[in-house]
């Protein structure tokens, strides 16, 4: 650790500390005596002290206007309500966020460059059968060891109030990933191999397992001021609190939430986007807008229809602890065509066929409360779509039949998290999801790459997190998996499935 980030984790840990006890200080020198609340306008004075206890020959100050007073305390607390949340979303994310040491770090002027970022590594074990719905989405029902997430930050201010951050995971895949089942799924098997000879090195036999890049996020931002920040690129759409809460060092539970995991809504967005927040005494109002090119097949945008979406939440933060209440919105269309050439008059032109569209609306509401070492989190998302005639997406088919279409429908997923921080690094939770009317992503494999719609799933889970070292978490969860055909009814699916991660941040 270098001096630099001792100096800054110092300073992150004792200013919130040090502004308190100044607020305290302003508040205590107006008050006769601490155990004596103060005097209404109508009462009378309090005593001066004894002259044996603080008296000196200097006249006492003038009493400083109330108004001021108020002001000042409330202009305080704001502060260090601010610095409170950044120092917590900093210990969250183990050094992740502002505070974050450097990897390798490059000043030229006002420049400066920052790497960090977290890895995780762990164990999946699926207590199914063969004939489980859910060994249909996973190669493997063994015990196995499994590479999660290697996310590296390139975190640069080349000017003041300009921000530059570019969040990139680093995979194995695709090798591995099952395309084609055998008969009577497909003509063949076919699973994706990316290993290849390593010609450059001095072994004749050594041999690469080639892995993948994604673009988690990547945006630049100027700060007008507080309440207002400008937002540019590919960025996580602020919907909800946990796809905001991003990273596996920040998250309570390791599995995500449907609505996040099966894309109820986008989880990022390539356009513009314009946030802030105002404290108002004990409160903060925030807000986000974004124009994107919504969700599609591909990056572009097929059409001129923009999506629009935001998020509007207030907080509270007292000797309680602190209350969020949040509001999330997104609206957009989706278009996939195919292209091709035609000749008319003797000239070739290119013309789209538009194959599948539909108009989407999501709407979200959220909670999340911090007593203590108590943490609750709740969300709720609606999902409808509706498609165009004759534009719909295809959906499984059955034993060869004919292919069937996902319809118009509203899906509904919703969770309940609770967890508690106990004094020793140990934090236990527990958490229910349901989904309702959903149509579940299949792997590619699967025609359509859809099931068939109205699926219902009931998720219960207890975990437990251990923080080994100010740099490294244990995370364990137990999540037993219930599915039913339709309306809760014929249920397909019965699974207790285990999740374990050793995550680290650097």
């Amino acid at each position: 650790m270098t001096r630099t980030h001792f100096k800054k984790l110092f300073t992150c840990a004792l200013l919130p500390a040090a502004l308190s006890l100044c607020a305290s200080s302003i508040a205590l020198a107006q008050e006769p005596a601490p155990a004596t609340p103060a005097p209404t306008p109508a009462a009378e004075p309090a005593a001066p002290p004894a002259a044996d206890a603080t008296a000196t020959d200097q006249p006492a100050p003038p009493p400083a206007a109330a108004g001021d007073i108020a002001a000042e305390v409330a202009a305080l607390r704001a502060e260090v309500a601010e610095l409170k949340t950044k120092q917590e979303e900093a210990e969250a994310a183990a050094l992740l966020n502002e505070g974050a040491a450097p990897v390798t770090e490059a000043t030229s002027g006002d420049e400066a460059l920052r790497v960090y970022g977290f890895m995780d590594f762990g164990l999946d074990k699926f207590f199914t059968g063969a004939d489980s719905g859910v060994a249909v989405v996973r190669p493997t029902r063994a015990n196995t060891f499994v590479f999660g997430n290697l996310n590296l930050y390139f975190d640069a201010t080349p000017v003041e109030n300009l921000r530059c951050l570019a969040e990139v995971r680093l995979t194995l895949a695709p090798h591995g990933e099952e395309t084609q089942l055998a008969p009577p799924i497909g003509m063949e098997y076919v699973r994706q191999n990316t290993t290849t000879f390593d010609f450059s090195s001095p072994s004749s036999q050594a041999q690469l397992r080639l892995g993948g890049l994604f673009i988690e996020r990547a945006w630049s931002e100027y700060e007008f001021s507080k309440a207002f920040k400008m937002q540019w690129g590919l960025f996580l759409n602020p919907f909800g609190i946990w796809n905001l809460d991003h990273g596996s060092p920040t998250l309570i539970s390791l599995m995500l939430p449907t609505f996040i995991s099966a894309q109820m809504v986008p989880t990022r967005l390539l356009g513009l986007h314009a946030y802030g927040s105002q404290f108002i005494g004990n409160s903060e109002i925030g807000y986000a807008l974004h124009v994107t090119n919504g969700r599609g097949p591909i990056d572009f945008d097929f059409s001129e229809d923009k999506a629009v979406g935001g998020r509007l939440y207030w907080a509270n933060e007292g000797d309680f602890g602190r209350f969020v209440l949040g509001a999330s919105g997104y609206w957009g269309t989706y278009l996939d065509q195919q292209r091709g050439l035609t000749f008319a008059g003797g000239q070739a032109s290119v013309g789209e066929l538009k194959t599948v569209e539909y108009t989407e609306q999501v709407l979200g509401i959220d909670a999340a409360l911090d007593v203590g070492g108590l943490r609750v989190r709740a969300e709720a998302v609606f999902h409808w779509v509706n498609y165009e005639p004759g534009r719909v997406e295809t959906a499984i088919s059955t034993d060869g039949g004919p292919a069937l279409y996902l319809p118009n429908r509203v899906e509904f997923s919703g969770y309940l998290l609770a967890a508690y921080r106990t004094p020793w690094r140990i934090e236990p939770y527990v958490e229910v999801e349901s989904m309702i009317n959903k149509s579940a992503i299949l792997p590619r494999w699967a025609p359509g790459g859809y099931s068939s719609p109205n699926v219902a799933v009931l998720y219960l889970s207890a975990g437990i997190n251990v923080e080994l070292t100010t740099h490294t978490q244990l995370k364990t969860q137990l999540v037993w998996d219930q599915a039913w055909a339709r309306n809760f009814t014929n249920k397909n699916t019965d699974v207790p499935i285990l999740f374990v991660r050793l995550v680290d941040s650097f």
